[in-house]
């Protein structure tokens, strides 16, 4: 009865493991780019920073040009190399006037913003 039990595990992982082989033996896709014949203009390309740049203008105007560049420039250097992302359109935060509620708004300190209705402090 053991040699049974032996035989058919055995049977049963040799046919698990030739079922493997078949399954991986997939068709190659190719895939050709006609850059020639383009089917799509884009006309902007843009991002969104959410919270992530709310800081931005304390940093020094260098350090802010250059990120500035890295989204925005469509030129190269002089190695020929983008300087920049190329974005066109930037989507940021308004705020809510959260900064202003403090503790009351039950928002996180990191994330409350001031309300571009109010004057900004630095």
């Amino acid at each position: 009865m053991n040699t049974n039990h032996l035989k058919l595990g055995i049977w049963a992982l040799l046919a698990s493991s030739s079922l493997g082989l078949m399954a991986a033996q997939k068709p190659i896709v190719r895939y050709k780019i006609l850059a020639n014949s383009p089917e799509q203009h884009i006309q902007h390309f843009g991002a969104s920073d959410a919270w992530s740049m709310q800081f931005l203008g304390l940093w020094p105007e260098k350090q802010q040009q250059k990120i500035a560049d890295w989204l925005f420039s469509m030129e190269n250097d002089a190695q020929g190399k983008p300087k920049g992302i190329g974005l066109s359109i930037w989507r940021f935060n308004l705020g809510a006037g959260s900064e202003e509620q403090g503790d009351s708004s039950q928002i996180q300190r990191g994330t409350r913003t001031q309300c571009f209705l109010n004057r900004w402090r630095m």
